[in-house]
């Protein structure tokens, strides 16, 4: 028993240590910085209302883009990680499309690992996958194939839309998980 009370109260003292250096990070580094930004809730960051299920995650990320309606930018926490919240439709243009050989990998909250299937697509992927298959598919999404596209969605949703008007009775596509 004497052998294990030094090791918890390592382990204790390196816990409080760990997490006061993470609460000092991340309330002095957009500061030094000189940026706009989000007070975080400690460790939690600024995922607090989405952490304990008071706001749905589209509301959240909603909630966050309304902040500082002026600003171009601001800074944020996911966690103990800084995020830069891009806000100008132009920033935002630069960084996915003129610079997006820069940006290669992002956080994915599917990996391939995990999920085979939904793993793959191009929001989950990174490094030299990601560019193999976006390169892949940007032929795809030229303005004329995007007009093309946007007929063959607006007609399938006018179906759809259409199918449930006449069908009244059909509350659920897939009646097994509606119950």
């Amino acid at each position: 028993m004497g052998f294990f009370l030094p090791i918890l109260a390592s382990a204790l003292v390196i816990g409080i240590a760990y997490t006061s250096w993470i609460i000092l990070y991340q309330y002095t580094y957009w500061k030094c910085r000189k940026m706009l930004h989000l007070k975080p809730v400690p460790v939690i960051g600024n995922n607090a209302p989405f952490f304990f299920r008071n706001v749905a995650f589209p509301y959240h990320i909603q909630n966050l883009y309304e902040n500082f309606p002026g600003a171009k930018y601001y800074g944020i926490f996911d966690f103990k990680n800084p995020v830069l919240l891009l806000k100008d439709p132009e920033m935002i243009r630069d960084v996915c499309i003129k610079s997006f050989e820069s940006y290669v990998d992002h956080d994915a909250f599917v990996t391939e690992e995990m999920d085979p299937i939904v793993g793959r697509n191009l929001f989950s992927l990174r490094g030299q996958r990601w560019k193999d298959v976006r390169s892949t598919l940007s032929p795809s999404f030229t303005t004329a194939r995007m007009r093309i596209m946007f007929q063959l969605i607006a007609e399938c949703s006018d179906d759809f839309v259409q199918y449930f008007l006449d069908n009244p009775e059909v509350s659920c596509p897939m009646n097994a998980f509606c119950d």
